[in-house]
């Protein structure tokens, strides 16, 4: 990537709370994780999602690492960065979709936020529940989580109210393509309206090295992103 092209999404990022970046993975690499995904989780007790498969599985820490996505993610936090979580995860046809919050609630990171590395395995559109994120609401720090009845969330009894000033993005994105947003970003997706698609994605987190103690500090593993 040439200066000005790292100018621009570290900008952006900044700005908006999120990078979108078309195909930074290939279509093979994508299937690649797709059939792997779908090959381990047949065993697991949670079928719509596996946690942490990079612990197990020499081909999600490879993509973990992956020459690419972690450059993109230390060229945001101007920093080393360190790998804490990744999901496989599944959202069937016909199935609900996921209440607007922040990963930062769930994955804190001090002084700089959590990070997500979202991968597409699939077409994905509002169809079968795409992203939504809200568009610099990464500025507005950490909002409180509250009960809602909103039925398109119906397996999450709490969410945020999303401030009615910010228009919500739906992220249309390709096998391949990666949506990099901040921790403090609003953002979930509704439901999957399809009776026949899966919306299938691996999710990635990272944060700065030099923000990580209080997530490790819990007894959480950090995965080092580089060979020593």
């Amino acid at each position: 990537m040439t200066t000005a092209a790292i100018a621009e999404h570290v900008g952006h990022y900044r700005e908006q709370g999120f990078y979108f970046a078309e195909g930074m993975l290939s279509r093979e690499e994508a299937k690649e994780i797709l059939d792997q995904g779908m090959h381990l989780i047949k065993a697991t007790e949670a079928p719509n999602r596996l946690m942490n498969p990079h612990r197990e599985d020499d081909l999600f820490m490879r993509f973990f690492r992956h020459n690419k996505i972690v450059p993109a993610i230390e060229d945001v936090v101007a920093e080393t960065a360190v790998g804490v979580q990744t999901m496989f995860y599944i959202k069937p046809p016909e199935t609900t979709g996921h209440g607007w919050h922040q990963d930062q609630y769930y994955i804190p990171g001090d002084p700089k936020p959590i990070l997500a590395a979202w991968c597409a395995l699939d077409d994905i559109d509002e169809e079968n529940g795409a992203l939504t994120v809200f568009p610099g609401s990464h500025k507005l720090g950490m909002l409180e989580m509250k009960p809602h009845q909103d039925p398109n969330f119906k397996i999450h009894d709490k969410a945020i109210e999303p401030p009615a000033e910010i228009e919500p993005l739906t992220v249309c994105m390709k096998p391949g393509d990666v949506l990099f947003f901040d921790g403090l970003l609003i953002h979930g997706s509704h439901p999957n309206h399809s009776k026949t698609r899966f919306r299938r994605a691996l999710v990635s987190h990272y944060l700065a090295e030099g923000s990580s103690g209080l997530w490790a500090g819990r007894g959480n593993e950090i995965t080092p992103l580089h060979e020593s």
